[in-house]
């Protein structure tokens, strides 16, 4: 059961993460490389997630979360509630989702804007003095040209699936006890560092069903990545 439920947490957390982040990061990418309004602003707002320690920014969110979300609550309205990583399942589980898009933001985003300085800006005059509009711009040439890196993000991302801990260590260290909120990552490692020589057998056995479950989709999904990208084509 508890392996049950930390895999579908897993899996709940690689769609929400790579459905919401892969969306955003590209339009996000695409508004700095066409050099919108304080685009300067936000590539150094986005990439500073990235080159501040992980401990510092954990326990930013912590303090915010259980002192200052508090606080704001019982200024405005008079009422106390509690942190919310004190709160249900639930809403521990969205706010550990939303700090890992938070944190690993700015480094897709980046990635996504050096591949399309790869583009070459006479295709998107040629398409521009056409008709073709940015949205059409953006699909019809700019992805079909960054589509090898974003299906390298997505096979890392599955391949990163079952030791994905969705920043929980970062966050709770190895203090959380709500077993609605533990991804299968984060499991197996409580239970990797705290192994004695006995638990070695079992714990190597679930390492080589992952290892017989994840290749074969990887591999899969590299040639179907392959067959869909236009530049092979």
């Amino acid at each position: 059961p508890i392996y049950g439920i930390a895999l579908k947490n897993s899996l709940i957390a690689f769609l929400l993460t790579t459905g919401i982040s892969l969306p955003l990061s590209l339009l996000m990418s695409y508004y700095i490389f066409k050099k919108g309004a304080g685009h300067k602003m936000f590539r150094s707002l986005l990439f500073l997630p990235s080159i501040i320690s992980p401990m510092v920014l954990s326990t930013i969110f912590r303090i915010v979360t259980d002192k200052i979300y508090p606080e704001l609550v019982f200024k405005f309205t008079g009422e106390y509630v509690p942190g919310l990583l004190m709160s249900d399942s639930k809403t521990v589980f969205m706010l550990a989702c939303f700090y890992t898009i938070w944190t690993g933001f700015g480094v897709t985003t980046m990635m996504y804007r050096g591949a399309m300085d790869g583009v070459t800006p006479s295709m998107l005059e040629a398409a521009s003095l056409d008709g073709a509009g940015e949205f059409v711009r953006f699909y019809k040439i700019i992805l079909p040209m960054i589509f090898p890196t974003v299906s390298v993000f997505l096979l890392t991302g599955i391949t990163g699936i079952f030791m994905n801990q969705i920043n929980l260590f970062n966050i709770f260290s190895s203090n959380l006890g709500d077993q609605m909120v533990k991804t299968f990552g984060y499991q197996f490692f409580l239970e990797t560092s705290k192994a004695t020589l006995s638990d070695y057998p079992r714990l190597t056995a679930i390492g080589l069903l992952l290892s017989i479950v994840t290749i074969p989709v990887v591999l899969g999904l590299r040639r179907l990545f392959n067959k869909l990208d236009p530049m092979e084509g």
